[in-house]
C-alpha cells in the first residue's frame, strides 16, 4: 500500500498524482460528482475514498499537526453529511446518528473498518458552517441536520 502524508492538498496532488489518477479510474460515481461540485477537496475526499476502499493505510500520528485546520474542516463537512447515508460502507454503529463524524480511529492508526467519534462540538460547528455553504444542496441537508438536532420538524 502507498503511504503519504497530507500536509497540503497540492503536496498530496503532486506527490501521489499517478495513484490519484489510478483511483479516479475506480471510484464509484458518487465521489466523482463529489469531486467535480467540490473542487476545494479534491485531497480530502479521495483520501477518504482510498481509506474505505482500503487502498492506502495512514498513521494518525503521520497527519494529525500537519493537516491545515481549513482542510480538516472541509473533510469533516463532507463525511458528516454523508455518513448518515453510509456510502462509504462503514456500517452503522449502534452509538452513532447522521449529527456525528466517525472516521478516525485510535491514535495509532486509521483504517475503514473502526471508527472514534469527533467531539460533539465539532460536528456541531461543521453543521452550523455547512449551513451557509454556497451549494444549497449541501445548505438543504445541513439545515436538515441541525433542526433535527434540535427537535424542530
Amino acid at each position: 500500500m502507498a503511504r503519504l502524508t497530507l500536509i497540503e492538498v497540492e503536496d498530496l496532488l503532486q506527490v501521489g498524482l499517478d495513484d490519484l489518477k489510478r483511483l479516479w479510474v475506480d471510484l464509484p460515481e458518487i465521489y466523482r460528482d463529489a469531486l467535480v461540485k467540490h473542487p476545494k477537496t479534491p485531497a480530502l475526499l479521495l483520501w477518504h475514498a482510498a481509506m474505505s476502499n482500503r487502498y492506502w493505510t495512514f498513521r494518525v500520528g503521520d497527519l494529525r499537526d500537519d493537516i491545515p485546520s481549513e482542510l480538516v474542516w472541509d473533510w469533516c463537512l463532507h463525511i458528516l453529511l454523508d455518513f448518515g447515508n453510509d456510502p462509504w460502507g462503514f456500517g452503522r454503529h449502534p452509538s452513532l446518528g447522521v449529527d456525528h463524524l466517525a472516521v478516525l480511529t485510535e491514535l495509532g492508526g486509521l483504517n475503514c473498518r473502526s471508527a472514534l467519534l469527533f467531539r460533539q462540538d465539532i460536528a456541531d460547528e461543521a453543521l452550523e458552517r455547512l449551513s451557509r455553504d454556497p451549494h444549497r444542496d449541501i445548505r438543504r441537508r445541513a439545515v436538515k441536520l441541525l433542526r433535527g438536532k434540535r427537535g424542530v420538524a
